[in-house]
């Protein structure tokens, strides 16, 4: 995957829910569809942090091998991931509207593309159900 730079022609922002994150970093990057290569490839790439803490959460859990940190520290560096810096009751407000899941990740997750209105690149199929803008 290409890195994704400031001064080229842009999608825009992107978000990328946690496992897409994972996928990233283990480089499975054929479980990804074209048009979100090209997302990838050619926008500036965003994390709400609640992917940290979900990140952490799996590492706490033995899901995942490697800490949270290593895993962004080392996408920041490959493809310039950069956490979401929306003020965080901007983003809870907005989740609470999120009502078509009980999952907290989910909805914090949305919350943070929807108030960019950026697309998320997701393989879950609820998100996709309930957000017009998520794809894989």
């Amino acid at each position: 995957m290409g890195m994704a730079r400031a001064g080229k022609s842009q999608i825009d922002k992107v978000h990328l829910d946690t496992h897409i994150v994972l996928w990233l970093f283990d480089k499975e990057l054929d479980r990804l569809s074209s048009r979100s290569k090209e997302y990838i490839d050619n926008s500036v790439l965003y994390y709400s942090p609640l992917v940290h803490l979900e990140l952490q959460y799996l590492y706490e859990i033995k899901r995942i091998r490697d800490k949270p940190d290593t895993i962004l520290t080392e996408l920041l560096v490959n493809i310039a991931l950069q956490s979401s810096e929306l003020s965080f009751d901007a983003v809870i407000r907005q989740a609470v509207q999120n009502t078509w899941t009980r999952d907290v990740f989910d909805r914090v997750i949305v919350a943070d593309a929807q108030i960019n209105n950026a697309p998320l690149i997701t393989a879950d199929k609820t998100i996709q159900k309930h957000y017009k803008k998520a794809l894989i």
